[in-house]
């Protein structure tokens, strides 16, 4: 199904949350044994909850969140206050090979002999989320490889860039539906709950 992405204002939010979701289960035998069934699909899911605003503040923040509460419209997000660590200004990774999937991605492209990311920093491949569970250092020929969890979901296509300042994810309402509450002074309060989109 088409995705229209909703563009949504610079208005703050007052605190927000971001989980990964796992679909990883155990099967109990009639031995007694268990058995850990991992699920390929793993999905982010963020919350902002924003504070009372008057009617002129939230005017456009309310109209793109009725949108969004329409299947097939999204929103893309990073995670929340998140930066790069490394510092890293170079050129952007560029995926080397094609059919990679798994936890780890090789590139090329970068700076050689250099940080390129950190252990708990976020990568964006493929239009997925990646979060990284080990240091990234390039080689003397600008190689590297990302570790992270989850899993990717789909191959990257060789040589396309790898975003690592500004990674997101695309996501939609995790209900079809948006609800505003009003107080009697006519300020505003919301909450959007969002599940990261997937298509197989």
């Amino acid at each position: 199904m088409a995705q229209t992405i909703i563009v949504l204002p610079s208005i703050p939010w007052d605190a927000s949350s971001m989980e990964l979701l796992r679909g990883d289960g155990g099967i109990s035998l009639i031995g007694g044994a268990e058995v850990i069934v991992v699920n390929q699909v793993a999905l982010w899911s963020q919350e902002y909850s924003f504070a009372p605003r008057n009617a002129a503040d939230f005017r456009i923040l309310g109209s793109r969140l009725t949108q969004l509460a329409k299947f097939g419209n999204v929103f893309e997000a990073s995670p929340p206050t998140y930066t790069l660590s490394s510092g890293y200004a170079g050129a952007d990774p560029l995926v080397k090979g094609v059919g990679q999937l798994g936890n780890s991605l090789a590139c090329d492209g970068v700076s050689n002999t250099t940080l390129i990311a950190q252990e708990g920093d976020y990568i964006q491949a493929a239009l997925q989320l990646l979060h990284l569970t080990a240091d990234a250092s390039s080689d003397g020929a600008g190689n590297v490889t990302f570790n992270f969890e989850p899993s990717l979901r789909k191959a990257p296509t060789d040589d396309t860039a790898v975003e690592i300042n500004a990674p997101v994810a695309r996501f939609r309402f995790l209900n079809p539906r948006h609800r505003v509450s009003f107080d009697l002074s006519g300020f505003r309060t919301t909450q959007l709950i969002a599940v990261e989109t997937y298509e197989p």
